[in-house]
């Protein structure tokens, strides 16, 4: 990908080393841009201007979340020549996929259970941002032209849950987007695709990561129990399972 940074991006920025981070598997190039003298350190995300990329929804969620949950602060967003750039202030800690702080399942898995109670108890009566299933759907058949549409597609047509339970959701709620600090949460990263949407979006991806990262049964009866859910909808599971495929 190459870029010419705008003017206004390289006067913010034309002090800090440039480190580029190589986790996750979003469509866009993130930098950990660090200063010189051991002040601010951001992040920087450039991604091509499409109707696919969410940069620029991702900074406007941030902003209404400004006070409601730890989340990095917007210093700047721009479209320029075709890019997509937004600089965010780095959350102090590690992720949660750091080695050291996955030696320590029982304390993780009880810190991401009521880190995600905290996002589903958000207030969403002001909330404009929908990730409803038909929202998903949408989506999905939006990135795909029609020879393209995976034949998964039209089973999640078919068997869309009959319910939605209704509540903020991050959207990629997993081990790498769960910041930890001082034997805490720290904050969350990553919240492009954040918004109203069924907590079982949440639930299939942080379950996924406690299965594949501990493949242990109790991690996952851990995380139930401090999560507070008794009767689990696996189907529901399964089925924003695939969804989560497909999009993230």
């Amino acid at each position: 990908m190459k870029y010419d940074m705008p003017i206004k991006l390289r006067k913010i920025i034309k002090d800090k080393i440039f480190i580029r981070n190589n986790k996750g598997c979003s469509g866009s190039q993130v930098f950990l841009l660090k200063d010189k003298n051991d002040e601010q350190d951001y992040f920087l995300k450039i991604a091509l201007d499409n109707k696919f990329s969410y940069l620029k929804s991702e900074s406007v969620k941030l902003n209404w979340l400004k006070g409601k949950l730890s989340v990095p602060e917007v210093h700047y967003y721009e479209k320029v020549d075709g890019y997509e750039y937004l600089l965010l202030t780095q959350i102090p800690g590690k992720d949660a996929l750091t080695q050291e702080i996955l030696k320590k399942p029982y304390f993780l898995v009880k810190k991401v259970a009521n880190g995600l109670r905290t996002i589903h108890n958000i207030d969403i009566s002001d909330c404009s941002f929908n990730e409803t299933i038909e929202d998903k759907l949408k989506l999905i058949k939006n990135m795909y032209n029609e020879n393209r549409i995976p034949k998964i597609y039209r089973f999640l047509l078919q068997s869309k849950p009959k319910k939605e339970d209704l509540v903020f959701t991050h959207g990629d709620y997993c081990f790498p987007n769960i910041i930890i600090n001082n034997n805490d949460i720290s904050g969350f990263i990553d919240l492009g695709r954040s918004g109203i949407g069924d907590r079982y979006v949440d639930l299939s991806v942080i379950i996924k990561s406690i299965v594949l990262n501990y493949r242990n049964y109790d991690m996952l009866k851990l995380f139930l129990e401090e999560y507070g859910l008794v009767n689990v909808d696996y189907e529901r599971l399964e089925y924003y399972s695939h969804i989560d495929k497909l999009i993230n």
